[in-house]
């Protein structure tokens, strides 16, 4: 970036890179996170990602699992949920007459914990293949079907 790109333009142009490569990211981790969980990752694969990282440059001395490192003081860290399990809980949370994503993504937000709404369309249409999930109504539009769960 140069001098001659500090204007309200050249910065509008550079916060739209970043923010295109930023979900090009996100996608690219939840594909990761979701062949992990399939146990789609090989020990070859993880050594590729492990190498890559170890190549990126200098990174701060290792800290012990479970503790995070704050200016010197240990802490233990709090568990994170994952996407699936927010979304598990959102689900248990609606009616029985049926929702649409929408409703599914306000059930699952949490603060500071954002799930994109292609995330939620990627993941309702693999719990309707597994039969987790059943469609009520198909309806075009910018709502969308309704949807109803089928776990107990």
């Amino acid at each position: 970036m140069n001098i001659s790109d500090l204007s309200v333009e050249g910065l509008t142009h550079l916060e739209a890179r970043m923010t295109a490569d930023l979900e090009m990211v996100r996608r690219v981790k939840a594909l990761v996170v979701e062949y992990q969980k399939m146990g789609g990752l090989g020990l070859g694969m993880q050594g590729v990602l492990r190498q890559a990282s170890a190549s990126a440059g200098p990174t701060s001395p290792p800290v012990e699992p479970g503790l995070a490192s704050t200016s010197g003081i240990s802490q233990p860290l709090v568990p994170q949920q994952t996407e699936e399990e927010l979304l598990l809980e959102g689900l248990a949370a609606m009616p029985a007459s049926g929702f649409v994503l929408g409703d599914l993504s306000k059930a699952a937000y949490r603060p500071n914990r954002w799930i994109s709404k292609d995330d939620i369309k990627s993941w309702v249409k693999r719990m309707v293949r597994q039969g987790k999930i059943r469609v009520m109504e198909i309806r075009p539009g910018r709502i969308g079907s309704v949807y109803a769960s089928n776990l107990s």
